[in-house]
């Protein structure tokens, strides 16, 4: 509505032109827009999966190597670890 409302203030001989470069990026908006929304739909049922999974295998990810790198850590492990730390005394 905008748009036709600019369009109408234009020269008679301009109208017609510029509809037509308003039309196509109208168009490449609203298809840009629908593919974003569906990466995104995507992305979240992917990173809901992984949740998922690390949930089920007791698992977690960590960031190592000053953030650089992430891993993923059994987190059975991490408790072996510390019983292991109570059991056996710490060197001084």
């Amino acid at each position: 509505m905008e748009t036709e409302q600019a369009i109408r203030m234009l020269d008679i001989k301009m109208q017609a032109p510029f509809r037509i470069l308003a039309t196509k990026k109208l168009k490449q908006i609203s298809a840009s827009g629908n593919h974003r929304n569906v990466m995104a739909k995507r992305q979240t049922s992917i990173l809901k999966n992984v949740n998922c999974k690390l949930e089920k295998e007791n698992a977690m990810v960590a960031k190592a190597d000053k953030g650089k790198i992430c891993v993923i850590i059994y987190t059975d492990v991490i408790i072996y670890t510390d019983e292991y730390n109570k059991i056996v005394p710490q060197l001084p």
